[in-house]
Formats: C-alpha cells, sequence, structure tokens
C-alpha cells in the first residue's frame, strides 16, 4: 500500500474508531490481558472480540488466530460445536464451541459467514483408522478457553487430548510448534478436502519425508454453492485456487492418503473433493514436532518461494516475536490520549481488526492471479484482495 493511501486509510479509520469506541465496550474474554499493568499497544487488542454475539447468523466474524496486518496467511483454530447444532451460516470459530476440527491456513476476518479456512490441519493424538472425509468427529479435540493464551501475532491452546499447539505467522507464510503426549503414533491430518466455503477440487503430494503441497478450489461464499472456477466461464470473485505448501523440522515416520472413505497408507498422492493426507511421528522422546507453512494463489512453487523468503530455519520464537513487533508498530501509527484503559481496549481491538484486510494476494515475487485468469506482477507495489469495508 503506497504512503498517500495508507494515511488516507489510517486516518478514515482513526476517525471511524474514535466514534466506535464511545459506543462499544466489547466483554473480556478468558485468554485477555490485565491492564491493571502498563501494557504495550498489543495488550490492548482483544481477539476473542466479535468471536461470539446475540442470537442469529451474525456470530463468529472474526478468528483469535495468527496473522501480520493485511497478511495472506491467516492461520486460527475453526470450530466445531459439541452436543449441539451449530448454525451452517455461523463464522469458523464460534466462542460458545467446545471442539476443534482443525488450523485452517486462511480467514476472511469479519464477514460473518463460511469461507476460506482452506487447507485445515489437525494434530492427532493417535492412529488413523478411518477417513476425515465421512468420520471428521473422529478427529475432533475438544479444549477449553482456559487453556487458550492469544495476542497479535500469536496463539496457543492445550487441547484436552494433550496436545498443546503453538502458532505464529509471517505475510505469507507461518510456522507452528506442537507437542505431543508421549506416542509412538502421533499425527498430523492434511484435510484439503475441508474447507468453510465448499471444494469442487482439491489435490496433496507428500514429498519425500519431510514435506507436503497441495491445491484447494472451490468459493461459496455464505453457503452458497460452488459453481465453476476461472477458466470455467465463470468469473464470480470468490471462486479461487489456493496453494499450500508444509514442510516439518524432522522426518515423518509414515504416511499415506485419504479419498472419500478409503484409507490408504502409504500412498504418497490424492486429487478430488474428498482428499486428504496424513503424516505419523514417534512421539515417545522428543514430543515436540515444528511444521512451516506458506499459501500462494499462484502456484505451489510459487508457495515454496514464499516460505523460504519469509521464514528461514527453524527459530519459532524469534518469528513470534517479528509479528509481535510489527503489530505494535502498526497499533502505533494512532495514538489516543485521554480516556480509560477500557476505551483504549475498544479503540486498538478494532483497530487491530481493521487492518487484517485486504489481504496482500502478491507473492515474494511480484506475481499474481488477475480475474483473467492469468498470472500478473506487481512491479513496485503490493497487490490486495478481499476489499470488504462493510466487514471491517
Amino acid at each position: 500500500m503506497s504512503n498517500p493511501v495508507k494515511s488516507f486509510f489510517l486516518s478514515f479509520v482513526a476517525l471511524f474508531l474514535i466514534v466506535l469506541s464511545l459506543a462499544a465496550k466489547p466483554a473480556a474474554r478468558p485468554g485477555d490481558v490485565d491492564t491493571n499493568v502498563s501494557p504495550e499497544l498489543t495488550d490492548y487488542v482483544s481477539p476473542f472480540a466479535g468471536t461470539w454475539g446475540p442470537s442469529g447468523w451474525a456470530i463468529g466474524c472474526t478468528v483469535p488466530g495468527v496473522a501480520l496486518p493485511f497478511g495472506m496467511v491467516q492461520w486460527s483454530p475453526d470450530t466445531v460445536a459439541v452436543g449441539t447444532i451449530r448454525n451452517p451460516y455461523m463464522g469458523s470459530y464460534l466462542y460458545p464451541d467446545g471442539g476443534i476440527r482443525g488450523f485452517g491456513l486462511n480467514h476472511l476476518s469479519g464477514v460473518c459467514c463460511p469461507i476460506m479456512a482452506d487447507a485445515p490441519i489437525m494434530p492427532v493424538a493417535g492412529p488413523v483408522t478411518s477417513s476425515p472425509a465421512v468420520n471428521e468427529a473422529a478427529y475432533v479435540a475438544s479444549f477449553s478457553h482456559s487453556n487458550e493464551q492469544v495476542s497479535p501475532g500469536s496463539y496457543a491452546v492445550k487441547l484436552d487430548n494433550g496436545i498443546k499447539v503453538q502458532l505464529t505467522s509471517t505475510t505469507r507464510a507461518g510456522i507452528g510448534r506442537f507437542t505431543f503426549p508421549v506416542s509412538a503414533d502421533s499425527n498430523f491430518l492434511f484435510n484439503v478436502g475441508r474447507s468453510y466455503g465448499g471444494v469442487v477440487d482439491a489435490s496433496i503430494e507428500i514429498v519425500g519425508d519431510r514435506k507436503l503441497a497441495g491445491s484447494v478450489s472451490g468459493g461459496g461464499f455464505c453457503n452458497g454453492a460452488p459453481r465453476s472456477l476461472p477458466g470455467n466461464g465463470d468469473s464470480a470473485p470468490n471462486k479461487y485456487t489456493v496453494y499450500f505448501v508444509a514442510e516439518f523440522n524432522r522426518p515423518f515416520t509414515k504416511f499415506g492418503t485419504w479419498n472419500d472413505s478409503a484409507v490408504n497408507g502409504g500412498q504418497r498422492s490424492a486429487r478430488g473433493p474428498h482428499t486428504g493426507g496424513f503424516v505419523g511421528f514417534d512421539t515417545t522422546k522428543d514430543q515436540v514436532v515444528e511444521l512451516k507453512v506458506a499459501l500462494s494463489y499462484v502456484s505451489i512453487e510459487n508457495a515454496w518461494k514464499n516460505l523460504n523468503k519469509e521464514i528461514v530455519g527453524w527459530d519459532f520464537d524469534a518469528v513470534r516475536e517479528s509479528a509481535h513487533g510489527r503489530w505494535n508498530k502498526e497499533l502505533g501509527l494512532i495514538t489516543v490520549s485521554g480516556g480509560t484503559e477500557e476505551e483504549k481496549r475498544v479503540f486498538y481491538t478494532s483497530l487491530y481488526h481493521s487492518l487484517l484486510g485486504p489481504t496482500v494476494f502478491s507473492d515474494v515475487n511480484g506475481e499474481y492471479m488477475g480475474f483473467d485468469d492469468q498470472v500478473h506482477v506487481a512491479n513496485g507495489y503490493t497487490q490486495y484482495a478481499n476489499y470488504s469495508g462493510w466487514d471491517i
């Protein structure tokens, strides 16, 4: 975003949020900061704000996971109700939900409607015995909000099955630290056939003993049935293909895929709208497994370029600290004086949410996919997508 445009945008946001801060006070959530101490600006942000509300469809509008300002990667837990029926129009994270079905790599904050949450990754404390395409409930993990810790650029939760998940991100990539119980059969599910907007095609390939790659094609915003994709005569802007890559910090000991109800141990690739893959680790001695991921809307090759450019090595703490610093810098572009601590919390929480979109759409080499289904190059600027003043 150019400096003049960014200055205008921030000025407009500041005016809007000052008015908003006088009218709304989001309730504190478990995991929020204690404002009795002198906080950094990130400590004023309540990432859980907007994840619940009055009854009806406008619930679960925001997500509490990790992203940088305008980040392409917005890696966040996707929840499911446990023991109750969930309104299909709710967002991907609903605060009253009691289970997590996966951690999707992209999200669209504020829309209050199913979309994205593509290529969810789910750590599993045990073997893969049935296909998630037909028995997803077998791999849902219950959790408590008292075991979540969130702040801009950092998310952590300890699931009731004993797995601890820690996530952080850069603009186009992310890194996670997963601590498993002692087990000879700990697994990760890559459910490429699962998306909140619907999947019309998906693919996954397991490469060597540390890497995976794949794609998801879909759309179907607000539960609209995905029709065709660009290139097939339908130029609807919410139809897209996203590519992802993943790399582990140590070799996995087993792998496989699934397609519909069939689980295929030892198979390296699968394609179709009800597919996915899994890799397993022996965590009897070393319980920690680290995972890096990245996205591209152009190609798998570009996703690898994004990952290799933005996260070099395996220093999870350094990436998390960098994300924390970036958010403090961006939030500090607007300073306020006077008012109460609670009003500052409202202001900076709203500013935080306004900086989650639009999202970066071009890759580190400048390439991005146009509405003409052709690859273009952003020379000297960054291409953005998902503009929606209403939803911000």
